[in-house]
C-alpha cells in the first residue's frame, strides 16, 4: 500500500509540473491531494503494524485503497489522452498542443472527478488523525529486539509443514540447474504471517543440512548495508569477529570462503528496493558452487521482483482452526478452554478478526 501511494504522489507531482497550463483550475485541487497523499503515506507504516489488532484501522486501509484506485483511474485517463498527442516541431509534448484534449470539456471532466476524490480523501485524512496513527519512521520498529536468528523459537509451529516441504524440495533440486550458480527464492507475506519462522524451519531441516556445505543466516532489516551483511557472513563462517578491513578486502575474503562450496544464505526481513545495492551483494555471492541458494523474506513484492530468480513463494494465511489453536494456547494456558464456554465463544469471534495472521492470534491470546 505504501509503495502504491508513493507512486501516486510522484505521478501527481509530475503531472502538475508538466501540464500546469492544461490543469488550470484543477491544479490547486491536485496539489492539495498530493499533500494529503504524502501525509497519509507517512502513517502507513504505523497503520500496517496495527491493522492486525485494530478493526477500525483495517477498515480505514480498505477505504484508502478504494480511493487510491479512483485516483489511479483519473491518472490513467489523463495518460490515455496524453498518449494521443504527437510531437510538434518544437518537440512539445503537452495536452495543450491538442485543441481537443485541451478543451474546457476535458478540464471540466477532470476537475469534477478530482473534487469528488478530494472530498473523499479529506474524510480519510481526518479519520487518520482520529485513529491516532503516527508518522514515526520505520527505524522505530527496526531495533535489536527484532533481530532474528536461525533457531526456531516456537515450541510448536502449526500449518507450515506443506510449505516447508515445498521449499526444501525446490532448494535441494537447484543443483540440477544449468543457467546460474546462485538461485534466489523470495518468501513474501505481510508482517506477522510467519515468514521468518518458515525460513527457520527450512534452514534447520536435516535434508538442507545434508545438501549444503555452508548454511548462513543474516537479519537484514531496513538498512541494507552491504558491508555489514558481508561482515556477518564472514563471522558466521569463521565463528570469530572479523578484523576491520576495507570493503574490497571484505568482499575478497568472503569470496575466498565461499568459492567452490554449495551454500545456503537466508537474508531475513529485507526492505531494500534499490536494485543497485542488491547487485553489489549479489556479485560477491555468485562465487559459490552450482546449486547455491539464497532465501530472502520480505513484506514487499517489489523486493522479491528485484532479488528473485525462482518463483516467489507467497505465504498463505493460517486456517481459522489453526489460529484458534494458537490463540487458545496463549489465552487459556494449561487450563481446558471448554471449562469456559462463554469465553470460548468470544475467543473464536476474536480469532475471525485475526485474518489468518498467527502473530495477531498469539498476541491477542497472550494479552487476554
Amino acid at each position: 500500500m505504501e509503495a502504491s501511494v508513493g507512486i501516486l504522489v510522484d505521478t501527481l507531482n509530475s503531472m502538475i509540473q508538466k501540464e500546469f497550463g492544461l490543469l488550470c483550475g484543477v491544479a490547486t485541487d491536485m496539489q492539495k491531494l498530493s499533500r494529503l497523499l504524502s501525509a497519509t503515506k507517512a502513517v502507513l507504516e504505523d497503520a500496517e503494524q496495527k491493522q492486525f489488532t485494530d478493526k477500525a484501522i483495517q477498515q480505514w486501509l480498505q477505504k484508502l485503497n478504494v480511493v487510491a484506485c479512483e485516483i489511479e483511474d483519473v491518472l490513467d485517463d489523463y495518460a490515455a489522452k496524453a498518449s494521443k498527442v504527437k510531437y510538434k516541431n518544437s518537440g512539445c509534448f503537452s495536452l495543450m498542443c491538442d485543441p481537443v484534449a485541451g478543451s474546457l470539456v476535458f478540464r471540466g471532466r477532470i476537475g469534477t472527478r478530482m473534487k469528488e476524490i478530494l472530498a473523499k480523501f479529506n474524510s480519510i485524512a481526518d479519520e487518520r488523525i482520529k485513529l491516532g496513527l503516527s508518522d514515526q519512521k520505520r527505524g522505530s520498529y527496526f531495533n535489536a529486539s527484532r533481530e532474528t536468528g536461525s533457531m526456531v523459537n516456537e515450541p510448536e509451529v502449526l500449518g507450515r509443514d506443506e510449505e516447508k516441504e515445498q521449499i526444501v524440495r525446490i532448494l535441494t533440486k537447484e543443483k540440477d540447474g544449468v543457467d546460474q550458480n546462485v538461485s534466489v527464492l523470495p518468501i513474501v507475506g505481510v508482517g506477522g504471517l510467519g515468514k521468518t519462522t518458515l525460513a527457520q524451519l527450512v534452514f534447520n531441516d536435516q535434508r538442507i543440512t545434508q545438501h549444503f556445505e555452508l548454511k548462513l543466516w543474516v537479519w537484514v532489516s531496513e538498512d541494507f548495508d552491504v558491508k555489514r551483511i558481508i561482515k556477518v557472513l564472514i563471522c558466521s563462517i569463521q565463528r570469530t569477529l572479523t578484523e576491520e578491513l576495507e570493503s574490497l578486502s571484505l568482499e575478497r575474503k568472503l569470496q575466498g570462503l565461499l568459492r567452490g562450496k554449495r551454500y545456503l544464505v537466508v537474508l531475513d526481513d529485507v526492505w531494500n528496493k534499490n536494485p543497485e545495492e542488491w547487485e553489489k551483494l549479489k556479485s560477491v555471492l555468485e562465487c559459490g558452487a552450482r546449486g547455491s541458494s539464497i532465501v530472502t523474506t520480505t513484506r514487499m513484492e517489489k523486493v522479491a521482483t528485484i532479488m528473485g530468480t525462482l518463483q516467489t513463494h507467497y505465504l498463505s494465511s493460517l486456517l481459522e482452526n489453526l489460529c484458534w489453536s494458537l490463540f487458545r494456547q496463549r489465552a487459556f494456558g494449561p487450563q481446558e478452554a471448554e471449562e469456559y464456554p462463554n469465553l470460548v465463544v468470544i475467543g473464536k469471534e476474536i480469532v475471525k478478526k485475526c485474518g489468518g495472521v498467527p502473530l495477531a492470534a498469539k498476541a491477542l491470546g497472550g494479552f487476554l
